[in-house]
């Protein structure tokens, strides 16, 4: 089975909800964003997965990624200023590859 890359993007500005970063509201006591990366964590089909996130949360996803221990979890970064740029930053940071998934991670 061919694995493929897998880029979660969560960098949004939660404009729409009062500027509230989604991806670590709560859902039945976790992190939003964590129930996404357990999903892609335990599917055959993914080989890595890259978190993309709001520069104010990085280092808050780094350490969800390492209390979980979420092996798949190659790097967090920072999002771009719109979706596209965020996802040409999860772009630019994996090795090339004939497919990739894109995830809308909140």
């Amino acid at each position: 089975m061919t694995r493929v890359p897998a880029i979660i993007v969560a960098a949004g500005s939660g404009e729409r909800m009062g500027r509230v970063d989604k991806a670590f509201l709560l859902l039945d006591d976790s992190p939003l964003i964590l129930h996404t990366l357990r999903v892609f964590q335990g599917c055959a089909a993914i080989g890595s997965i890259l978190l993309i996130l709001q520069r104010a949360s990085v280092e808050r996803g780094r350490a969800l990624v390492e209390g979980e221990a979420l092996s798949k979890v190659t790097g967090v970064r920072p999002g771009g200023g719109t979706r596209t740029g965020s996802v040409r930053v999860g772009l630019g940071h994996l090795p090339p590859s004939d497919l990739v998934v894109i995830h809308d991670g909140a």
